[in-house]
């Protein structure tokens, strides 16, 4: 037989005993072991007619065996047991239930606990589950911890209700609890584990992480400083890729600039701007290990934010790629390095344009100064029929894909001085339509007006 009760001790108490009696009792016999099975410290081994003495536990186990091997017949015992709740505890780790969990605890029980682990650890108390009646101030029942040996140690928290108390660590290597229920609702109570716990990260190596190290109860994790994140031994840190990007301009480097980036790194940038924006990405350093079918070490670039959106282009090698525009408001690009040869990868600037002036406006001016700000990663800036065009809505030579018809793209600049600011003052550099080539030479809209033309 073996008792198993949710609390920390058994108490048994024999009542009657009818057992034949032998030498070292060696045929007929009860024996009782301090734990749960047949090699446990034995609490002793009794047949005859003498009751035992009460037997208590050391834990919340207790084996009991009955043997008859004689032809003697006898009224053999009986006995009855007893949970105890409370005591003190000398272990670096066990667990500890309020009386009779999971079922509900008794009424009007106070169970008081003392753990007590090796020098120089602390206590750590992990609660795997809670439920005691609820009150606001826990005036009925309560579990009160405190950071000590006695209830006069300081209060570390007086708990009931339904909710988890956080994780506990002691400042010594003792703590103390005490359960209470008063005499009317019970619950199904509590179950916590207690271990010896030591901080990892006071050690001089600290806990072996190459950044910041966080000691939890029982272990301790490693992390890594703002812009890097752990490698693949969960100890040391590396520069960290990818992410969501949201600013209208901004800078991408490949991870560990600008020194060599690391080996089997994915990194996948989403770039989103505005629905009326479109992302140009330029690259003003670019070395990655290549072949002919970039099959080592690349970077993607494609319009979308999926794996399987518009491929802009797969590049790799010594070649800086051409400036990249994409079709809609995102971009997504991706950088993958194989397990072998490292290079010191590449630097690329992304900034966003307004395509708004481009869906009917009918005449646009273009001002040097303002493309200059623009090409660094300014603000777009616009006013009434009056759009100043960053470089790439000015790259427009050669591509047939624009349709302006019917309407005309002017282009006027306004870097020189003028005596006034009287538009129809104003020359035009060249007009752009689908049919047209760029750069040629028209009369201006208000010239045209004049004439009766559209414009």
């Amino acid at each position: 037989m073996l008792i198993y009760l949710t609390i920390l001790q058994i108490v048994l108490n024999f009542t009657t005993m009818d057992v034949y009696k032998s030498s070292f009792c060696g045929y007929d016999y009860i024996e009782v072991r301090d734990g749960y099975w047949k090699n446990s410290p034995s609490l002793g081994k009794f047949c005859g007619d003498k009751l035992p003495e009460v037997l208590t536990t050391t834990d919340s186990r207790m084996w009991i065996e009955f043997r008859s091997s004689s032809n003697w017949v006898g009224k053999g015992f009986s006995a009855i047991y007893e949970a105890i709740c409370g005591g003190e505890i000398h272990k670096d780790s066990g667990q500890i239930q309020s009386p009779n969990y999971p079922d509900d605890y008794r009424p009007s029980k106070e169970c008081i606990w003392k753990i007590t682990v090796a020098e120089n650890y602390n206590v750590g108390l992990i609660f795997q589950a809670f439920e005691i009646e609820r009150h606001d101030t826990c005036a009925y029942d309560y579990l009160e911890v405190r950071d000590g040996s006695s209830e006069n140690s300081p209060l570390i928290g007086h708990f009931c209700g339904y909710d988890k108390p956080d994780d506990i660590r002691s400042s010594s290597n003792t703590l103390w609890m005490k359960f209470v229920s008063d005499a009317t609702v019970n619950k199904a109570g509590f179950a916590a584990n207690f271990l010896k716990e030591e901080d990892e990260c006071a050690k001089p190596d600290n806990g072996g992480c190459e950044q910041r190290c966080v000691n939890t109860l029982g272990s301790f994790k490693c992390s890594c400083d703002p812009g890097y994140e752990l490698g693949p031994d969960k100890k040391s840190c590396e520069a960290a890729c990818g992410g969501l990007l949201t600013k209208l301009n901004g800078t991408i480097t490949t991870p560990a600039w600008p020194k060599e980036y690391p080996s089997n790194k994915n990194c996948v940038w989403q770039v989103v701007a505005p629905s009326q924006y479109r992302i140009s990405v330029k690259f003003d350093y670019f070395e990655l290990e290549g072949n002919e079918v970039c099959k080592y070490d690349f970077v993607e670039i494609r319009s979308g934010l999926s794996s399987d959106s518009k491929l802009h282009g797969k590049f790799c090698g010594t070649e800086v790629p051409e400036v990249i525009t994409s079709q809609y408001n995102n971009m997504r690009i991706e950088f993958k390095s194989d397990n072998t040869v490292s290079k010191k990868g590449f630097r690329a600037h992304f900034f966003s344009v307004s395509v708004l002036g481009l869906m009917g406006l009918l005449c646009y001016r273009c001002d040097a100064s303002a493309i200059s700000t623009l090409a660094s990663g300014g603000e777009l800036v616009s006013e009434p029929l009056f759009l100043l065009l960053s470089p790439v809505e000015l790259n427009m030579k050669g591509k047939s894909e624009i349709s302006c018809s019917p309407d005309f793209l002017f282009m006027f600049d306004l870097s020189e001085s003028r005596d006034s600011d009287t538009r129809s003052d104003w020359s035009p550099l060249s007009r752009v339509t689908a049919r047209e080539p760029w750069g040629e030479q028209v009369p201006t809209p208000w010239e045209q007006r004049q004439h009766g033309r559209r414009v």
